[in-house]
């Protein structure tokens, strides 16, 4: 077992991530102040049951006080504490009063995904040594200089060809293309607080983005863009929030190589004139054709014409009037996919495989799949059997007849 004094810097810092005092964790276990700050300091020990209730409440699994398994090799926590320190400098409100802080009485959701997201990337990494599978690392490619417009559709044209696409063919699953072809781990987590997205690279997993879920086209532009910030500047951890604020040249560049990625120029302007009518105008059905076809919301597909200068100012009207239309209308239940999308699991399919591999093989146990594929064992069992059935269904629906009988 680890000393003390690992121990008690473990929980110190996790309880640093969340934003939280030593005076409100010692209020949740029920303890004195004072031997919250013995413990972190290493000067009190740490008894099993209290370890179960510092899991709890601060959201880490024992095995990160005790430094086991992964949690005591690769070091993602720098990149998330960088993570952590952007949304605390994007965090406005009145200025703290002299005296002691209070502290938050709980973690803010955006912090609690961010720890989230870090277990599972640790889960990934865990599973792909267990299984001794060699994985693929991110192409390297040409770092931007000045963070331009034309050299994010150079590096868009870049990974597209590394995708084995054309250079204006609308992308299909672009989520399973990036995880086979960049090494990319992508998950996706119901939505908490204003956190849209988070992504860093480290040399032991390459990429690794969180999604939180959202419209598919929403979260394929918010996917491409976080690629393109990974490819700009791999040793800077990004995050995404849900308010309006001055950009870096970094998030500028990525945003222009999502558009660039998704809505290529030529491929745009080739369906664009498709669809023009005798005026020379385009109706609004078929802008609506347009954005389902590259998978794009309204609003991104309108800046992209309107920086290609395609679009009449009229158009461009139109796409706006469009865009408060649906927003208006839309429903928080209606369904947001594109024709040839199923919805987003939060795991990719190849962490599942790692995960069911090791489980049939007997490298980990079945609480340890629960854990990993986050859900109970009853659930886990029901899912083993589903996961064998659904390729089983498929191969009988394309055997003859006469063999399905025999």
């Amino acid at each position: 077992m680890e000393s003390n004094e690992a121990v008690g810097q473990r929980i110190a810092k996790a309880r640093e991530f969340l934003g939280l005092t030593q005076a409100v964790v010692a209020e949740k276990l029920g303890l004195a102040r004072t031997t919250q700050v013995a413990i972190e300091q290493g000067r009190r020990p740490v008894s099993v049951a209290e370890l179960y209730r510092y899991s709890e409440v601060l959201s880490r699994p024992l095995d990160y006080f005790l430094g086991l398994g992964v949690w005591g090799k690769a070091d993602f926590r720098p990149h998330f504490r960088l993570m952590a320190d952007k949304l605390d400098n994007a965090v406005s409100g009145p200025p703290r009063r002299p005296g002691r802080p209070r502290g938050a009485p709980e973690a803010s959701p955006e912090k609690l995904l961010l720890m989230n997201f870090e277990s599972l990337c640790r889960n990934y990494l865990e599973l792909e040594e267990t299984n001794g599978l060699p994985r693929t690392a991110m192409p390297e490619l040409p770092v931007p200089r000045l963070y331009s417009v034309s050299e994010a559709e150079q590096l868009a044209a870049t990974v597209r060809a590394h995708l084995d696409l054309g250079p204006d063919a609308p992308i299909r699953d672009l989520r399973v293309r990036l995880e086979d072809s960049f090494a990319s781990r992508v998950y996706v987590l119901p939505q908490k607080g204003r956190l849209n997205a988070a992504a860093f690279h480290h040399p032991a997993i390459g990429g690794s983005i969180l999604l939180a879920e959202r419209s598919i086209p929403r979260m394929r532009f918010t996917l491409a863009r976080a690629l393109g910030h990974l490819l700009a500047s791999r040793d800077e951890a990004m995050i995404d929030l849900q308010e309006d604020r001055k950009k870096t040249p970094t998030e500028n560049f990525a945003a222009a190589f999502a558009s660039a990625l998704l809505m290529p120029a030529r491929g745009l302007r080739e369906r664009f004139g498709a669809v023009h009518n005798e005026a020379n105008e385009v109706g609004d059905i078929a802008v609506l054709f347009l954005a389902r076809t590259f998978g794009v919301t309204l609003k991104a597909l309108r800046l992209r014409l309107e920086a290609l200068k395609l679009a009449t100012p009229a158009t461009l009207r139109r796409i706006d009037e469009a865009v408060l239309e649906a927003g208006a209308g839309a429903r928080p239940d209606a369904p947001q996919e594109l024709p040839d999308q199923p919805r987003w699991e939060m795991l990719s399919e190849r962490y599942v495989f790692l995960a069911m591999r090791a489980y049939r093989k007997e490298l980990i146990s079945r609480a340890r799949l629960a854990e990993c594929l986050c859900t109970t064992e009853n659930d886990t069992a029901l899912r083993l059997l589903r996961y064998v059935a659904s390729v089983t269904e498929l191969s009988q629906e394309g055997e003859p007849e006469s063999s399905r009988r025999g």
